[in-house]
């Protein structure tokens, strides 16, 4: 055996000792502890699943981390691994559990420490896989990538007559796995080979991804059609299924399709609309609804969010709605709190940039040399810099990954403008885990007081930019 076979037996040994200790006490239902191998610590995961109030979340394994918990679990949780280079898991789990996390090749792999298991229940994905298809990918994979082909301008593909009698073909091979796997499912549980939750769970995926082929017309659902809505978000499958990933995976797709390149007034009277609909049941509606809101929360400025604010508190719960203001919190950059570096290479405060241009809307542009529509919005602010110079004052804060690249980026697009500064990673790391920034560009504006008219202002093209400052 080798030395890293020894240690990775001894980790597990440890680890199973440590929380086996705690296995006959009361657990915590509502956290997953995931104990991460030196395997998982090196590589970019992101883990996708349900709450307790059925709000689907999104939570990134960085370099270095050595654990991750998931609050506000459900009792019974499907939760999906993927990233660069990784193969998309599912791994169903308990409220109160607690995992070793490996990977193995490119799979993600999990072993349940602190509770009994039957032997399916832990990495079912990758036993069928290799029951079921010798470890080659599934057919759905093909499927949505031909989907994802055909439906991508860029591509430059089209309606190509052969690839979609290729897609029509793939689409039988998925309907045929579906149904050998649901016979496998059900032998697994006859021979008490996986717990009847864990089993149940796959087969109704199966049943509700073979379902979304039914209705779908070219690699995408149809969602045009009335029958197709009321019939994947009946009753039923919303009792059954709204806390699932895959079911809240469709209801983003229908959000999408409701609001696709339409302005925020029109995604609030999609709300709206919503609100007055007798196809949902209440549950499916408040999913789509708490979608909807997340989607446009951002774009509203702070004089519009008190008054939306008044119609959100009559439709969710304080629970919902301080996830919903957390998952928007406001970028309050210009503060004692965050300090950049100017040309001179001398440290500033926010709070000291924002009193250079007292008297002054300010034009916060959070950018970066690599990001091109960063670049591309610089003639815009510089026709906004002359145009509104008497009132109005641009601060450029670079994410760029070091000075020097922000030096010269400055002086080539910037010609050296002085309103320009960098933040040090420290100052980004806030960004990310505070703020939740996770695009750019990105813009703030505050009035002349200094105070916060819109989180994610309108872009410097863009008339409603105009309607802010003269407003005020």
């Amino acid at each position: 055996m080798s030395n890293i076979r020894i240690l990775r037996v001894i980790t597990f040994s440890v680890l199973t000792l440590l929380f086996s200790c705690t296995k006959n006490e009361v657990k915590n239902t509502n956290k997953i502890v995931f104990v991460l191998d030196s395997s998982v610590q090196k590589r970019k995961l992101i883990l996708t699943f349900c709450d307790r109030d059925k709000i689907t979340n999104t939570l990134w394994v960085r370099n270095g981390d050595k654990k991750i918990i998931i609050t506000n679990a459900s009792n019974f949780n499907d939760i999906i691994f993927s990233g660069d280079g990784i193969l998309q898991t599912t791994f169903c789990l308990e409220g109160g559990d607690s995992v070793l996390l490996t990977l193995r090749d490119r799979a993600p792999t999990i072993s349940i420490l602190n509770r009994d298991f039957l032997k399916y229940d832990e990495n079912y994905e990758a036993l069928a896989s290799l029951h079921l298809r010798m470890g080659n990918p599934q057919a759905i994979d093909d499927y949505v990538y031909l989907s994802q082909v055909l439906n991508d301008p860029a591509s430059g593909i089209g309606r190509d007559s052969s690839l979609l009698l290729t897609l029509q073909q793939v689409k039988q091979r998925v309907q045929t796995e579906i149904v050998e796997e649901n016979l496998f499912i059900d032998s697994l549980e006859k021979n008490n080979l996986i717990s009847p939750r864990v089993g149940r769970f796959f087969k109704s995926r199966n049943l509700f991804v073979g379902s979304t082929l039914d209705f779908q017309k070219n690699g995408k659902i149809n969602f045009a059609d009335h029958n197709v809505i009321t019939s994947l978000f009946s009753a039923e499958n919303s009792k059954s299924l709204i806390g699932h990933v895959f079911f809240q995976h469709t209801l983003n797709d229908y959000q999408n399709y409701l609001t696709k390149s339409k302005s925020t007034k029109h995604k609030i009277q999609v709300y709206d609309s919503i609100s007055r609909s007798n196809a949902f049941d209440s549950i499916t509606m408040a999913s789509l609804k708490y979608k909807l809101a997340d989607q446009f929360y951002d774009e509203l400025s702070e004089s519009e969010k008190q008054i939306v604010n008044k119609v959100l508190l009559k439709d969710f719960s304080e629970n919902v709605l301080n996830k919903l203001f957390e998952n928007h919190p406001i970028i309050d950059i210009l503060s004692e709190d965050f300090t950049f570096t100017q040309s001179n290479k001398q440290l500033i405060t926010g709070d000291h940039v924002k009193l250079q241009s007292k008297g002054k809307f300010i034009y916060v542009n959070l950018w970066a040399s690599w990001c091109l529509p960063c670049i591309s919005e610089i003639p815009e602010l510089k026709m906004i810099q002359n145009n509104f110079s008497d009132n109005l004052s641009v601060v450029y804060l670079s994410i760029d990954k070091d000075q020097k690249t922000w030096g010269k980026a400055t002086s080539i697009y910037l010609n050296n403008y002085g309103n320009s500064y960098y933040l040090d990673s420290l100052a980004k790391q806030q960004l990310w885990d505070i703020y939740k920034l996770n695009s750019i560009p990105r813009y703030i504006l505050l009035d002349r007081n200094g105070d916060l008219i819109h989180n994610n202002a309108p872009r410097p093209g863009m008339r409603e930019l105009l309607n802010l400052i003269e407003v005020q």
